[in-house]
């Protein structure tokens, strides 16, 4: 029985790993070439995993609002995280993460303001 629990906790350490793996190889892609971004699963959805061109794309500046308060402070819009849709699979694809390309926001395509109350 103590075997079985050795083997259980020896596969989530090898997915857990895998995991790691991956995520560190989309960054050695990502800054390696700083015209490549890939597309990855999210919250949002499951990505394709395909290596796009930056300059395809378009950079999805989301926008939220913020009401007065009972503060001298008046309303506003707040810049939320960054997104690209991934014109291969459609995916929407979150940014917040992935300050790499956050920082490459001027070499895509366009960049288009989205405002959301």
């Amino acid at each position: 029985m103590e075997d079985l629990s050795k083997l259980k906790d020896l596969s989530e350490l090898e997915t857990e790993a895998k995991e790691v793996l991956d995520i560190i190889n989309d960054q050695i892609l990502e800054e390696d070439d700083p015209t490549l971004v890939k597309c990855e699963s999210s919250s949002i959805g499951d990505g394709c995993g395909q290596a796009l061109e930056i300059t395809d794309l378009v950079y999805i500046q989301t926008h939220y609002y913020v009401p007065p308060n009972d503060s001298e402070e008046g309303d506003y819009w707040s810049a939320g995280e960054g997104r690209f849709i991934c014109s291969s699979c459609g995916c929407i694809n979150r940014l917040y993460n992935r300050p790499s390309i956050e920082g490459r926001k001027k070499l895509f395509k366009s960049v288009k303001n989205e405002y959301k109350a």
